[in-house]
């Protein structure tokens, strides 16, 4: 019998970025676009669906450098638009999913194996959002359950993502992980050639 797909991830892989100047979805790591290596590492999870949002300015771009063609792809057409409003549009049309994995672009480095035991912890733990944890910082990627994605859709436009956190009314748990690249947020040429660097 199959087992229904109980997560979706959802990659924000936003627009062309003030500091790199072009979408961050195409920034190359070691010959790698940085979408490529995230869609990398969630292909073949167990019970896990993927959606990408994208700018629908980068999406021809996008599309002509790597094959999108077997992913659910949600256009975001505000340009000033935050990852919260996002994130919001890829709920509104996957409303069924009884967790959500939020993963921006810009951590394109995260283990999969990090990947796997957030995804894991879902399963034995009773929270509403899962935090990777390391070093004494969380980081990203997280993961939330369709409860939190209900107080999502309520938020006002434009608020900070970090802003669910604060509410009372959830359970948050973090999951301790070994992978200092959930802290590793490449979202400047410098930052990425340090990091090419290592």
């Amino acid at each position: 019998m199959a087992t229904s797909i109980k997560a979706l991830a959802v990659v924000l892989s936003g627009g062309k970025s003030q500091r790199f100047h072009y979408s961050k979805a195409l920034a190359v790591y070691r010959n790698e676009y940085f979408l490529n290596i995230i869609l990398g590492k969630l292909k073949n999870l167990k019970n896990v669906k993927t959606v990408i949002v994208i700018e629908e300015d980068s999406i021809k771009e996008i599309s002509e450098k790597i094959n999108l063609s077997t992913y659910s792809i949600i256009l975001q057409t505000d340009n000033n638009s935050k990852q919260i409003d996002s994130l919001r549009l890829a709920i509104e049309k996957n409303r069924q999913f009884d967790y959500y994995l939020v993963w921006p672009v810009d951590f394109p480095l995260v283990k999969k194996t990090t990947i796997e035991k957030l995804l894991y912890m879902t399963t034995g733990i009773k929270a509403d959002i899962f935090s990777p944890y390391f070093e004494n910082r969380k980081g990203h990627p997280f993961i939330f359950s369709r409860k939190v994605s209900k107080i999502i859709m309520k938020m006002e436009k434009n608020i900070p993502l970090y802003e669910v956190f604060k509410n009372t009314n959830i359970v948050k748990e973090t999951v301790d992980i070994e992978d200092e690249f959930i802290h590793c947020n490449i979202n400047t040429q410098s930052k990425l050639r340090e990091i090419d660097a290592r």
